[in-house]
């Protein structure tokens, strides 16, 4: 599913899906490094929103004492919100997808 930051037969989309609001401040563009899962808190105990591919561009909303980033980005279904760790991300665009 081209674009979805999902990997084929490893989708982890859960039945949940995440509060956006509908105006939202980015403080900057970063991208995945490795295959990482979304969280509805930010914490790594929190339910899994989504497992997200290396390369996807996401958007940063709000980065965490505890090292987690508030993020969002467009799937295949539409815009998620969520966290990830900071060691998950980067700024280096030479890691994006290219469709």
């Amino acid at each position: 599913e081209i674009g979805s930051g999902l990997v084929g037969s490893e989708m982890c989309i859960r039945d949940r899906s995440s509060d956006e609001s509908s105006q939202t401040d980015v403080l900057e563009v970063m991208y995945v490094t490795e295959y990482a899962y979304l969280h509805v808190a930010p914490d790594n105990d929190a339910e899994n929103i989504v497992c997200m591919s290396p390369g996807v561009q996401v958007n940063v909303l709000e980065y965490e004492d505890n090292g987690y980033v508030k993020i969002n980005f467009m799937n295949i279904d539409g815009p998620l919100t969520g966290y990830i760790y900071k060691d998950y991300l980067t700024t280096d665009s030479s890691i994006a997808v290219q469709w």
